[in-house]
């Protein structure tokens, strides 16, 4: 199971801690105005700042769950029908989005190592798959890419123009 904030970058998971600081010291301020009985209606709008806080590294760890749901359906596509451009399209635009994302789950990891296989980089694949490995080394899916890819099986070569290959015409007699 991946961790909320493991997706998050230590600025966005800061921007959370101290959203929720900044909530609970809100709400203290206001139930202290509410009980002297003064004015609180000056402090309302200050409720937005930590929504924002709060809101945008919640946003960012959604999508990165998405992301990974997306890599994982898009690689098996791919990995049925290597010819198929839009699952090839789809997958890269989601490897892109979350590799570079700070990710310590080795399952994720592992999900968008065999992704970066099936698109043809292997190098990166590797890096992915060492650090999942290095975490989890008993992980059944790290261990089968792992086997994929020392059994020097390849995935096809990328298609720029997501063309078919031609097909061969016999002579006709």
């Amino acid at each position: 199971m991946t961790s909320f904030l493991d997706p998050l970058y230590w600025y966005e998971t800061a921007m959370l801690v101290l959203g929720v600081v900044l909530f609970v010291v809100l709400v203290i301020t206001l139930l202290k105005l509410v009980n002297k009985g003064k004015s609180f209606t000056a402090l309302l709008p200050f409720f937005a700042i930590p929504v924002v806080m709060i809101g945008y590294p919640t946003i960012q760890s959604v999508s990165f769950g998405k992301d990974v749901v997306t890599i994982t359906k898009a690689t098996e596509e791919l990995q049925s029908d290597p010819t198929n451009t839009t699952a090839r399209q789809t997958l890269q635009r989601a490897v892109e989005k979350t590799a570079s994302r700070p990710a310590t789950n080795p399952q994720t990891m592992a999900r968008i190592a065999a992704a970066q296989f099936a698109l043809g980089d292997r190098a990166a694949a590797e890096a992915k798959l060492k650090i999942a490995l290095e975490q989890s080394p008993h992980l059944p899916a790290a261990l089968a890419l792992q086997r994929k890819i020392e059994g020097g099986v390849t995935t096809p070569p990328t298609n720029p123009h997501g063309m078919k290959p031609p097909k061969a015409n016999p002579k006709k007699k």
